[in-house]
Protein backbone atom coordinates (compact mmCIF):
# COMPACT_ATOMS: atom_id res chain seq x y z
CA UNK A 1 0.00 0.00 0.00
CA UNK A 2 1.49 3.33 -1.10
CA UNK A 3 0.53 6.39 0.96
CA UNK A 4 2.29 9.22 -0.87
CA UNK A 5 5.18 10.04 -3.18
CA UNK A 6 7.77 9.91 -0.37
CA UNK A 7 6.57 6.46 0.59
CA UNK A 8 6.74 5.37 -3.06
CA UNK A 9 10.35 6.60 -3.35
CA UNK A 10 11.36 4.75 -0.19
CA UNK A 11 9.70 1.54 -1.37
CA UNK A 12 11.39 1.80 -4.76
CA UNK A 13 14.79 2.39 -3.15
CA UNK A 14 14.33 -0.57 -0.79
CA UNK A 15 13.36 -3.04 -3.53
CA UNK A 16 16.97 -3.56 -4.62
CA UNK A 17 18.16 -4.00 -1.04
CA UNK A 18 15.38 -6.46 -0.24
CA UNK A 19 16.24 -8.44 -3.35
CA UNK A 20 19.92 -8.65 -2.43
CA UNK A 21 19.00 -9.97 1.04
CA UNK A 22 16.87 -12.65 -0.61
CA UNK A 23 19.85 -13.55 -2.83
CA UNK A 24 21.86 -14.15 0.34
CA UNK A 25 19.24 -16.58 1.69
CA UNK A 26 19.16 -18.25 -1.74
CA UNK A 27 22.94 -18.69 -1.83
CA UNK A 28 22.95 -20.31 1.61
CA UNK A 29 20.04 -22.58 0.67
CA UNK A 30 21.63 -23.64 -2.61
CA UNK A 31 25.06 -24.22 -1.07
CA UNK A 32 23.78 -26.18 1.93
CA UNK A 33 20.55 -27.98 1.05
CA UNK A 34 20.25 -29.49 4.51
CA UNK A 35 19.07 -26.15 5.91
CA UNK A 36 15.80 -26.73 4.03
CA UNK A 37 15.22 -30.38 4.91
CA UNK A 38 12.01 -30.44 6.95
CA UNK A 39 12.88 -33.69 8.72
CA UNK A 40 16.03 -32.06 10.14
CA UNK A 41 14.71 -28.53 10.75
CA UNK A 42 11.99 -28.87 13.39
CA UNK A 43 11.34 -25.75 15.43
CA UNK A 44 11.77 -26.40 19.17
CA UNK A 45 13.24 -29.85 18.44
CA UNK A 46 16.45 -28.88 16.65
CA UNK A 47 18.66 -25.78 16.72
CA UNK A 48 17.41 -24.38 13.38
CA UNK A 49 18.94 -20.95 13.96
CA UNK A 50 22.33 -22.43 14.79
CA UNK A 51 22.23 -24.60 11.66
CA UNK A 52 21.48 -21.58 9.50
CA UNK A 53 24.27 -19.54 11.14
CA UNK A 54 26.73 -22.35 10.44
CA UNK A 55 25.53 -22.62 6.84
CA UNK A 56 25.90 -18.84 6.45
CA UNK A 57 29.48 -18.91 7.74
CA UNK A 58 30.30 -21.79 5.39
CA UNK A 59 28.82 -19.84 2.46
CA UNK A 60 30.88 -16.80 3.45
CA UNK A 61 34.03 -18.94 3.52
CA UNK A 62 33.12 -20.31 0.09
CA UNK A 63 32.60 -16.77 -1.19
CA UNK A 64 36.04 -15.75 0.10
CA UNK A 65 37.66 -18.76 -1.56
CA UNK A 66 35.85 -18.13 -4.86
CA UNK A 67 36.73 -14.40 -4.78
CA UNK A 68 33.09 -13.37 -4.87
CA UNK A 69 29.51 -14.29 -5.65
CA UNK A 70 26.39 -12.77 -7.20
CA UNK A 71 25.97 -10.25 -4.39
CA UNK A 72 29.58 -9.04 -4.30
CA UNK A 73 29.52 -8.70 -8.09
CA UNK A 74 26.24 -6.75 -8.03
CA UNK A 75 27.52 -4.27 -5.44
CA UNK A 76 31.07 -4.15 -6.84
CA UNK A 77 32.44 -5.10 -3.44
CA UNK A 78 34.93 -7.97 -3.47
CA UNK A 79 34.95 -10.20 -0.39
CA UNK A 80 37.89 -10.21 2.01
CA UNK A 81 40.63 -12.79 1.72
CA UNK A 82 39.98 -15.92 3.76
CA UNK A 83 42.48 -15.04 6.49
CA UNK A 84 40.97 -11.54 6.80
CA UNK A 85 37.46 -12.98 7.14
CA UNK A 86 38.55 -15.48 9.78
CA UNK A 87 40.41 -12.77 11.71
CA UNK A 88 37.11 -10.86 12.09
CA UNK A 89 35.49 -13.72 14.01
CA UNK A 90 35.08 -13.12 17.74
CA UNK A 91 36.74 -15.56 20.10
CA UNK A 92 34.34 -18.29 21.30
CA UNK A 93 33.06 -17.84 24.82
CA UNK A 94 32.35 -20.63 27.27
CA UNK A 95 28.68 -21.16 27.99
CA UNK A 96 27.52 -20.11 31.42
CA UNK A 97 26.58 -22.91 33.82
CA UNK A 98 23.00 -24.03 33.48
CA UNK A 99 22.52 -23.01 29.84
Amino acid sequence: MIFNEDHQRIQSAMNGVRTSVEWGFGIVGNDWQWVHIEDVQKVLLSPCGLYFKIASILSNLKTCLNAGNLISDYFGCPPPFLDQYLAMAPAPQAAAAGE
